[in-house]
């Protein structure tokens, strides 16, 4: 699929996009259903590497345990960490053992002190799942760096008409 991307980019004459790559990852199933935290980090920083994006992507994870496994492996990488919680901004950032780039809300979460406290902290913040125009609208009122869509079009839309 990397590949069909480059292609089609270059093809167009347009630069080649950034990758968000999620890791899904669930405590309850480490060992069993998936990999440990440090082996399943292994494996997705060598694949990014062997890929040549690296330095051009985004690795997400509700997991903060794979995170702080990945962090160390590649200093180019940007983290986001994803929250699907209402616990505080601190309480979730205490779960890593570095600061992410970004922090990753459900856009519902997100707010003005929200932003406000994320951009004293030096760490961009990217909403997600944000579907409905009114909440586009709203979140780029609100300042946030990105924003995750099931439907691009309806943003891109949206930027245009900026």
């Amino acid at each position: 699929m990397v590949e069909a991307v480059r292609g089609h980019a270059r093809s167009n004459g347009k630069p080649v996009p950034r990758f968000n790559v999620e890791i899904k990852s669930e405590p309850e199933h480490y060992g069993s259903h998936q990999p440990q935290p440090t082996d399943f980090a292994s494996l997705v920083a060598a694949e990014l590497q062997r890929l040549g994006i690296d330095s051009m992507c985004i690795v997400q994870s509700f997991d903060p345990f794979v995170l702080n496994a990945i962090w160390p492996l590649n200093a180019g990488l940007t983290i986001a960490l994803l929250v699907d919680n209402t616990e505080s901004l601190d309480t979730n950032l205490a779960r890593l053992t570095f600061t992410p780039d970004i922090y990753s809300p459900n856009y519902r979460l997100a707010d003005e002190r929200l932003v406000a406290a994320l951009r004293t902290k030096g760490i961009g913040i990217a909403v997600w799942t944000v579907n409905e125009e009114a909440d586009m609208k709203k979140m780029m009122a609100l300042g946030v760096d990105g924003i995750i869509t099931d439907y691009p079009d309806r943003l891109i839309g949206l930027l245009d008409n900026q």
